[in-house]
């Protein structure tokens, strides 16, 4: 055997992310008692399997397998299944339409039970129960099931004071093959032997592992059968020490080449340590191995594997922490040759006893590992942690059950989108009950997005960023009132605005926003939107005066009705085009009022009026903030900046101010008095290339010499106007 190659890997930070709770889902036995969840599977599908013991009523202990939509948390179905005495679940597996469980039952002597349910409703196509040749105890530990639909199960039986490994091969029918059960007591057999893991390869080869050897010096013990129950191979190994070795659990890798057992050693003293091994799947040649013995050279002891699809291979069980504090979890991924990548630890909330039980990774091999950790009130909670695939910590949720008692995690599962199901049992009332729970690694949503046009032709987005765990945040938009959406931007981590350029004048623009990370999307934002505001108060007017006429046309106002509207509008348009500009903001408030009427008496829906007083404020904050202007009817663009002469002038008290903007810019145009004083600004806003009129009411100015100047970045000019009254 090669030596082990152990290299430490220390990961001083972490990255905390975000998870949030979907759903949880208790079960409470028909006799109010112990209910444990011991497994979990999901399907191909995303249907979610747990399956336990529960308290029976005048049955002792029953099995209970419960099917639940992950999506929605729903319970599809609920199997029973009571024998004549108590009854005991290890291990579930799937297929594409059936589940199967595997135990052991009492009838009246322990024996191998295994059980399938039809996976659409739950119905027990068949059960099996097995009863070895020495009618003592038979217990089955695991299951797998090929692509035929054969079934495995893999456990103990006891023979003439003996204890064998036993492998029963099961047809799709219920049937036990011809070959099978493989009861092993080949050359490395000794008289206690246990099967404690099992997996089969797309051949019908099978792979079981297990202890074997009195208590105190077993061996790991690893066979090879084939697909007609044959033993091909069998390897133990023992120790340094001759002294404790036990193998709990094994997996294949893709290529079916490899075959990795797991288990612990005791190695120096009286410690155990991980003990990890490579096989050849062929022969059973030890091609690797590692061990990991914890910082303190205590008892570290591993519970459970699993391997990713780039034949990676992840262990994780309890390792004794520093200062006394206990065991913690210890994670530890290895590349496919045994080469330690990285470690990682917990240590709970209650620095003391903290025990994973299950371990999955995803297919972007981010790592996931449940278990039970004491808490700060002195009992067990659920305690699941994500690690990424560098081995940093991603997040811990714990989860303390409603009896505040004792929680243990005993199963883990991940589906394709990143969602994660771990299931156990909590402390209910006064009993113990199924817990399963399901964790979304999606962002939060983004929440209260406001849309706020300005004067220069954008709208700008802010909202409330709820997530950690986002890489961005995409805005979608639309044009026609939300029934087509656009992503018009991809935005990084931690942003909570955007600003839209470049739009339509007078166009109403809706908006939604929405957090991504790996996993997927998070829900949508809420809707906001807001009416672009033209740079021209009369020709938003104009705007208002062609909705009002199309609700006219459609028949959802009146003649009268549209026509008191379109008269306070136009009446605006003489005052602005007068330079009574107090005048104009009271006719379009007096359309606003009407609106609202309108609005009240359910002649216009909620949207169709907020559009039009949308529109309206903004032309109202146009009309406040400087006075009005408008584009000149010329169907060239000004080739040139230009400043013209006012006219009238002298004037008394309005005069009219044309200029040319030849590039887009900011410009600003200011009158000033004769010491150089800036007494009005006429305009200060962003304009495209046109040629446009302004006005200005010197009625509350002296009579006099006064400047007005042009500034943009590329042009400037002053003139001279007098104010005669």
């Amino acid at each position: 055997m090669k030596n082990f190659i152990f290299i430490l890997i220390l990961f001083c930070t972490s990255l905390y992310s975000q998870v949030s709770e979907v759903w949880i889902q208790n079960y409470n036995g028909t006799a109010n008692g112990t209910d444990q969840a011991i497994t979990t599977i999901m399907d191909n599908s995303g249907n979610l399997y747990v399956s336990g013991i529960s308290s029976g009523t005048g049955t002792g202990q029953d099995i209970v397998t419960i099917k639940y939509n992950s999506e929605s948390g729903d319970t599809m179905w609920v199997n029973r299944y009571a024998g004549i005495s108590s009854d005991q679940v290890n291990a579930i597996t799937c297929d594409n339409s059936a589940v199967y469980v595997t135990g052991w039952s009492f009838t009246p002597s322990r024996d191998i039970i295994t059980i399938k349910y039809d996976a659409s409703n739950g119905n027990i196509l068949w059960f099996k129960t097995y009863n070895g040749t020495g009618n003592g105890g038979d217990y089955g530990f695991t299951i797998a099931v090929d692509g035929s639909g054969n079934v495995y199960v893999t456990g103990r039986s006891d023979i003439g004071g003996a204890q064998k490994f036993t492998t029963l091969k099961y047809d799709a029918f219920g049937n036990i093959s011809a070959g099978w059960p493989n009861i092993y007591s080949g050359p490395l057999s000794t008289t206690f032997d246990q099967a404690q893991a099992i997996k089969v390869d797309v051949s019908g080869n099978v792979f079981v592992t297990g202890k074997s050897g009195i208590t105190g010096t077993e061996n790991f013990l690893t066979i090879k059968i084939n697909s007609s129950g044959t033993i091909v191979w069998g390897k133990k190994y023992n120790g340094n020490l001759n002294s404790e070795d036990n193998a709990l659990t094994i997996v294949l890798d893709n290529s079916s080449q490899n075959v990795y057992v797991g288990g612990y050693s005791i190695r120096t003293g009286n410690s155990y340590d991980y003990c990890l091994i490579k096989y050849a799947a062929t022969n059973g040649d030890s091609l690797a191995g590692a061990f990991y013995n914890g910082p303190v050279s205590n008892h570290d002891l591993l519970k459970n594997m699993t391997i990713d699809n780039s034949g990676n291979v992840y262990v994780t069980g309890t390792s004794w922490g520093y200062g006394g504090g206990g065991y913690d979890y210890a994670t530890i991924k290895y590349d496919s040759d045994c080469i330690q990548q990285w470690v990682a630890r917990y240590n709970g909330t209650g620095n003391y006893a903290d025990s994973p039980n299950s371990i999955c990774v995803d297919g972007l091999g981010n790592v996931y590992v449940t278990g039970f950790s004491l808490g700060i009130a002195g009992n067990d909670d659920y305690a699941t942690v994500s690690y990424n695939s560098a081995g940093l910590q991603q997040w811990v949720q714990r989860y303390n059950g409603t009896g505040n008692g004792t929680d243990a995690a005993s199963s883990i599962a991940v589906n394709g989108s990143g969602n994660v199901f771990v299931t156990g049992w909590t402390t209910g009332i006064g009993t113990y009950d199924y817990t399963t729970i399901k964790y979304s690694q999606l962002p939060a949503a983004p929440s209260g997005l406001t849309a706020l046009a300005d004067s220069s032709r954008n709208i700008q987005l802010t909202w409330s960023d709820n997530s950690n765990n986002e890489a961005g945040y995409k805005v979608e938009r639309s044009t026609n009132g939300g029934n087509n959406w656009n992503i018009i931007t991809s935005l990084g981590q931690n942003t909570n605005s955007f600003l839209d350029t470049g739009l339509i004048p007078n166009s109403v623009y809706y908006y939604r926003v929405f957090g991504y990370n790996i996993f997927g999307n998070s829900q949508y934002s809420n809707i906001a939107y807001d009416t672009v505001i033209s740079v021209n108060s009369i020709d938003n007017i104009n705007s208002l005066i062609l909705i009002v006429s199309s609700l006219k046309n459609s028949g959802i106002l009146n003649q009268g009705q549209a026509n008191s509207l379109i008269v306070k509008l136009n009446t605006a348009v003489n005052k602005i085009q007068e330079g009574k500009i107090n005048t104009a903001i009271n006719q379009l408030n007096a359309f606003i009022n009407q609106v609202n009427g309108f609005i009240n008496a359910k002649i216009l829906t909620n949207q169709q009026g907020q559009q039009l007083i949308s529109i309206t404020n903004n032309i109202i904050l146009l009309l406040q903030n400087s006075d009005s202007y408008a584009l000149i009817n010329n169907p060239e663009i000004p080739k040139e900046f230009e400043l013209k002469n006012n006219y009238p002038n002298p004037f008394n008290p309005l005069t009219k101010i044309q200029f040319s903007i030849a590039k887009s810019t900011n410009t600003k145009i200011s009158v000033f008095d004769i010491l150089g004083k800036e007494v009005k600004v006429l305009l200060n806003t962003k304009l495209e290339p046109e040629s446009y009129e302004i006005s200005f009411d010197g009625s509350n100015f002296t009579s006099g010499v006064y400047f007005y100047r042009i500034e943009t970045e590329f042009y400037t000019n002053t003139k001279r106007m007098i104010l005669v009254k």
